[in-house]
């Protein structure tokens, strides 16, 4: 459907499927008629051509009669013989111009208040089409992201580059001010009006029930079998349940609370809890002190560092605070949303987790030049096998539980390749918005357009901005134990200092190597100096630097630490023995060939390593090599690593992946050497 009948169509369409759809049916027959050159006279056969031709909707004969005889008790056409009809009076279906107009009105707010001189009326006439060309591009890409979610059980609305598309209308048009144009159109869409939310809403419900009504999907859908109302959640989606910062939030928390209404029950699997907890300790390791870029994860990589700065930002949660309320993500989320972990046996065999595994790793290999860590696909795959075993129980005969909400579009794919390929039920695991659409159309969970507006708009138009200097000197103050309130003049000594363009460059790369800008800041004696000079802060400045360089040289130590001996204690200390030969001919190996799928795995195990093992075991092992084609010192790391997991008979399933992975890694590399 083009999106001019699209947005005609747009008003007349609403309701849900289930038990609306005769109402729909008469809102495309209303259109057709009096919005699409219909002649005065006209049959039953010309509306049902028309409808089909520009929408790709058949509807039945008796339902097209239907929706003419409610318009003939309005008084709106007149029956004449047979299938035949004329017009008597015209219907304005203008809704959705008047709804756009009142958008272009709203912006214009943020264009007046805006310090640069902006005459919409005159000289910069041109951003009123460029407003409005933004608005019909953005449901070109609603109705196109929409029908790719259900033809491909994935979800890309949240990637669009709404950016791209503000530069491209303004480019179009001619604006003038393309800069203001763009950042109050930004502006608007972080904080869009009610006449937004609600054109938005009327549009996304169209968009839903048409797709649905032009695939010819069954609409008269029984009530859900008891055994069959349940909803998995991947751990993915309850981070974004649990960080309310983050776009996706208003969708995710819409589906938990329409199914609960709906007497779903609501679980995660066993598995998840690691899963979600490895996160968790990521963000927990992240603010735990200043790091290098060997390292360090990128800084604000992680989605609850990056929900902590926002909720700093608006409310002043401390660091603390929030990470007490993560760490009990459990309590959380059965506190507030009635999300329980599974506690029932489900006997799942290990060749469909094997089966399960093989299609995500496919999958995702393919999307990405980098494959899932082996305890993350385990963990992908148990939960979806887990749940195609559930639903193969189920003793319903239309099956739509259980399912899996996922946000990771390697499992949802993986579901439904499965499906095609006649092995599964369809729609085992599905993207959350997939479900959202299902709670619109198929049920009895009520959604006004306002709010639907907000939830798409917030996932769909997500603006993020970099984040500033503020903003990571709040984080260093966390993590270097800096004295509460220090971030406000670090922040102005970071900017003065020279190092603030590399500091800015790093946040916006997000490639972990602020901290190490930091550092040489805060340790420039003669920088320092000249700054407090001219600020009555010398003392804490002094002080900031001090522990800085503290840092420093514990950082110094431990890298330092890296060597023969260390390694020949080290093992010593866990049971092992030191290869002297090995250690002496590590310059002759030195030179040995690593392939790049190699070296890939060897890094992805140092970042399985940091990520999972605790900090009482990693205290005893030197740093992983820094040169990772070194394939002997890598083995002689490795050798260390794996007989402290040994003897440390780690018990969490972490742990023992961990383990098994180098194990793994380590009689490859031998293999080689």
């Amino acid at each position: 459907m083009d999106s001019e009948t699209l947005l005609e169509t747009a008003p007349l369409v609403q309701g849900r499927l289930r038990d609306q759809r005769n109402d729909i049916c008469k809102g495309y027959v209303e259109w057709a008629i009096f919005a699409n050159g219909t002649p005065k006279e006209f049959s039953t056969q010309d509306i049902i051509d028309i409808i089909e031709s520009e929408t790709d909707i058949l509807f039945e004969d008796i339902q097209i009669n239907s929706a003419l005889k409610k318009l003939e008790k309005e008084g709106l056409i007149e029956h004449m013989s047979g299938e035949i009809y004329t017009i008597q009076q015209q219907k304005d279906l203008d809704k959705i111009d008047s709804l756009i107009n009142d958008c272009w009105g709203d912006f214009k707010k943020y264009l007046n208040d805006h310090p640069r001189d902006v005459d919409v009326h005159y000289i910069d006439s041109n951003m009123e089409q460029a407003f409005k060309d933004f608005l019909d591009i953005y449901v070109e890409e609603l109705e196109e992201e929409t029908a790719l979610l259900e033809e491909t059980q994935q979800d890309v609305m949240y990637t669009a580059d709404i950016l791209d598309m503000i530069d491209d209308v303004a480019e179009e048009n001619n604006v003038d001010k393309k800069d203001v144009f763009k950042e109050c159109l930004t502006d608007f869409l972080k904080q869009p009006s009610n006449a937004l939310k609600e054109y938005v809403g009327i549009i996304y419900v169209a968009i839903v029930n048409s797709d649905l009504l032009s695939r010819q999907k069954s609409i008269e859908l029984p009530e859900v079998p008891g055994e069959e109302k349940k909803v998995f959640f991947d751990s993915n989606v309850i981070q974004d349940l649990m960080c309310e910062t983050d776009s996706e939030y208003p969708l995710i928390k819409n589906v938990v609370e329409r199914s609960r209404e709906l007497g779903f029950d609501l679980y995660y699997f066993p598995e998840t809890v690691d899963d979600l907890q490895r996160s968790i300790d990521g963000a927990i390791r992240e603010m735990g002190g200043l790091k290098d870029s060997n390292y360090s994860t990128q800084t604000f990589n992680n989605q609850f560092v990056k929900d902590w700065h926002r909720k700093y930002r608006k409310s002043g949660t401390e660091w603390d605070d929030y990470r007490a309320t993560i760490q009990r993500w459990e309590l959380e989320v059965e506190t507030h949303y009635g999300i329980e972990e599974y506690q029932q046996d489900v006997g799942c065999p290990e060749e469909e987790i094997e089966y399960a595994e093989e299609i995500i790793d496919r999958i995702d290999s393919q999307r990405n030049k980098q494959p899932k860590k082996p305890d993350v696909l385990n963990h992908d795959a148990k939960i979806l096998a887990k749940t195609s075993h559930l639903r193969d129980d189920t003793s319903g005969k239309h099956s739509i539980g259980p399912i899996l909400l996922s946000l990771d579009n390697s499992v949802t794919q993986a579901s439904d390749y499965a499906y095609q390929e006649g092995d599964w039920d369809e729609g085992i695991s599905i993207p959350p918005r997939v479900w959202f659409n299902y709670l619109l159309t198929f049920t009895s969970a009520e959604t006004g357009s306002h709010e639907i507006g907000e939830i798409i708009l917030n996932v769909s138009a997500n603006i993020s901005s970099n984040p500033t200097i503020e903003e990571y000197s709040k984080a260093v103050e966390e993590k270097a134990g800096l004295e509460s309130g220090s971030s406000e003049l670090l922040a102005k000594y970071l900017r003065y200092s020279t190092y603030s363009d590399e500091i800015e460059r790093s946040l916006r790369r997000d490639d972990g190597s602020a901290d190490e800008w930091a550092f040489k800041a805060l340790t420039n004696e003669e920088a320092m100096e000249e700054f407090t000079e001219h600020k009555q802060a010398k003392k804490r400045i002094r002080q900031m630097g001090e522990r800085i360089q503290e840092l420093e040289e514990e950082n110094k130590e431990l890298r330092a630490s890296e060597g023969d001996t260390h390694i020949h204690n080290t093992a010593e200390a866990y049971g092992g023995e030191a290869n002297s030969q090995a250690v002496s001919e590590s310059e002759a190996n030195a030179t040995a060939e690593v392939s790049a799928d190699l070296k890939q795995e060897i890094e992805g195990f140092v970042d399985l390593y940091y990520e999972n093992v605790p900090r009482e075991i990693k205290s005893n092992i030197s740093p992983p090599p820094e040169d990772k084609s070194d394939l002997e010192k890598v083995r002689q790391w490795l050798n260390v690593v794996t007989t402290a997991l040994n003897i440390a008979d780690p018990s969490t399933a972490a742990l023992t992946a961990v383990a098994e992975y180098g194990n793994r890694l380590l009689s490859e590399i031998e293999n080689r050497l």
